[in-house]
């Protein structure tokens, strides 16, 4: 009796059921794989301990931390205003509590997947349906951003996900499935106007999250349009007219921010990975496949053939009515994956990169399995394997990576924990890494030791040429204190040898006696580097 009174509650309330589904979901994976607790990184999240210490230490206004950090990754070639904003106001709640953090961002994941769900279910998806479109949207490689708290991606998916609910909730009006009814039972102009206004306003800061969320304007604009043709009948000339006030705003932001990252900020950001240098048809092939992979090209493909089953003589009749379900969806992922596929050619499509490019490619693959579901049942149960079997496989995928994250992670939080107890506040500690090939950490650590440990005499050591890039501004930001600027080396406390830097250090540094330090080894650094990648600390004995 308890089943069937369970089953009854979930199809009373089939918003509360799902969204309690997806949440226990996502935090059965941050928990299990250890990412929820895994602490500090150093990729990344040394910009939490910076900006803490600009908001803690220094005393510094929120407004004025803001016009900062937003002037510094302009200067260095990046557009992501309202991303470094919503960073601040996040430092400024939570501070350096990483397990909130965590905490705060795997919400994001259940929300960000709840609202594509209610998205879907706007656009007269089935529950099943819009449950798998938010699904092959979120989970798989890309799911990082769910746990990492660094992407970008991970609030500009979240906006992108509620301006599209508002845009659905503005068209349907009094007959919209809301999970909150209440909201919308005294609809007027007024709720309207303030649809269209939040849609807006979602759209503009999901853009200013990151260059690539400006080129989901156009495909953003599209689905509006689409929206009021598909949910109130009405012809393509009318749904244009209708949504022509938003579509105009849409395209001055789009234009705007578009020509200021071109002929203002640049295509060439500083990191040199990232950036447009033209086009080169090997990469944008490249790009192509991966996006595809991830976008499940597979699905889609056997999608087709399913669909060409349907098709009996005469072929005249059958085929209009096909072109009528396709033509959108397979615009729509043109509009959404090219931008992106001629955006990251250069840097390659993995992880963050798929986001938010895969939702064209999960759009088209329900829109595809809704029509076989209706007129072909056996070829949609196996498009329904196919995707069942494929998002099991992305749950392995992302759950393998959350656990891969959590154990740098441990390993991170363990080697900074001891070099806090194995030296005081005034003790000499000494970084020695490779600069170009770990830039990032170099900086990190001295960061997270200065502004949260409050470890402040630190010096640098590198064997890479004295002319190398890297190792300038690593030495900048170490205000030129490195190893020949010790007075005297028996006074070195602690010493932290980066990966591959361990034998060369031994090698070359006389003055140092193994028999008078403890050696500590740190494993598990392998999410970005080579697999069993390892830090070794010696701290005096």
């Amino acid at each position: 009796m308890k089943i069937f009174d369970f089953i009854s509650f979930s199809k009373k309330y089939d918003y509360l059921s799902v969204f309690l589904f997806i949440l226990i979901f996502w935090f059965i994976i941050l928990i299990t794989s250890g990412s929820l607790f895994s602490g500090y990184h150093f990729t990344d999240d040394h910009e939490i301990a910076h900006i803490n210490y600009n908001l803690t230490v220094q005393k510094l206004g929120i407004f004025e931390v803001s016009s900062q950090w937003i002037h510094n990754d302009l200067l260095t070639g990046r557009f992501r205003p309202f991303y470094y904003i919503h960073r601040i106001l996040e430092t400024r709640l939570l501070g350096v509590n990483f397990v909130w953090w965590s905490l705060y961002t795997g919400m994001l994941a259940v929300l960000t997947t709840f609202f594509l769900f209610i998205f879907g279910k706007l656009i007269r998806f089935s529950i099943s349906e819009a449950l798998l479109f938010s699904f092959l949207t979120t989970l798989g490689s890309q799911s990082a951003v769910w746990w990492q708290l660094g992407p970008a991606e991970t609030i500009g998916t979240f906006l992108l996900a509620v301006a599209l609910v508002f845009a659905a909730a503005q068209i349907t009006g009094r007959d919209t499935a809301l999970p909150c009814p209440y909201i919308l039972s005294t609809w007027n102009k007024v709720y309207k106007s303030l649809y269209e206004t939040l849609f807006i306003f979602f759209v503009l800061i999901m853009s200013l999250s990151k260059e690539s969320f400006i080129l989901m304007i156009p495909a953003i604009a599209l689905i509006k349009v689409w929206m009021s043709r598909h949910l109130k009948s009405l012809s393509w000339q009318q749904s244009l007219k209708k949504n022509s006030l938003s579509i105009s705003i849409l395209g001055v932001f789009f234009i705007v921010e578009i020509l200021l990252v071109k002929f203002y900020i640049g295509l060439t950001p500083e990191i040199g990975y990232a950036g447009v240098e033209g086009f080169s048809l090997s990469k944008t092939i490249t790009a192509t496949q991966n996006l595809s992979q991830a976008g499940y090209w597979w699905i889609i493909l056997a999608s087709f053939i399913g669909m060409r089953l349907t098709i009996k003589p005469p072929y005249s009749q059958s085929l209009p009515q096909i072109l009528n379900v396709l033509y959108f969806p397979i615009i729509l992922l043109l509009l959404v994956a090219v931008p992106q596929i001629l955006l990251y050619a250069k840097s390659g499509i993995a992880q963050r990169y798929i986001l938010p490019g895969i939702l064209g490619y999960a759009f088209l693959i329900i829109s595809l399995y809704n029509y076989l579901n209706k007129t072909y049942q056996f070829a949609a149960k196996l498009i329904l394997f196919l995707i069942m079997i494929s998002l099991s496989f992305n749950l392995i995928v992302a759950w393998d990576a959350a656990h891969t994250f959590a154990r740098e992670g441990i390993s991170t939080n363990a080697l900074l924990r001891t070099i806090e107890a194995r030296n005081k506040v005034n003790d000499q500690i000494l970084i020695v890494s490779n600069p170009h090939l770990s830039y990032e950490w170099s900086l990190s650590i001295k960061k997270y030791l200065n502004y949260v440990s409050n470890r402040n005499n630190l010096y640098f050591h590198s064997y890479v040429n004295k002319n190398n890039f890297f190792l300038k501004k690593v030495e900048s930001f170490y205000d030129y204190q490195t190893l020949d600027k010790i007075k005297n080396t028996v006074d070195v406390q602690c010493v932290v040898l980066f990966p591959g830097q361990k034998n060369i250090f031994l090698r070359n540094s006389s003055w140092f006696l193994t028999d008078k330090f403890k050696e500590y080894e740190f494993g598990n650094f392998n999410r970005n580097l080579n697999k069993n990648t390892k830090i070794y600390l010696y701290c005096k004995k």
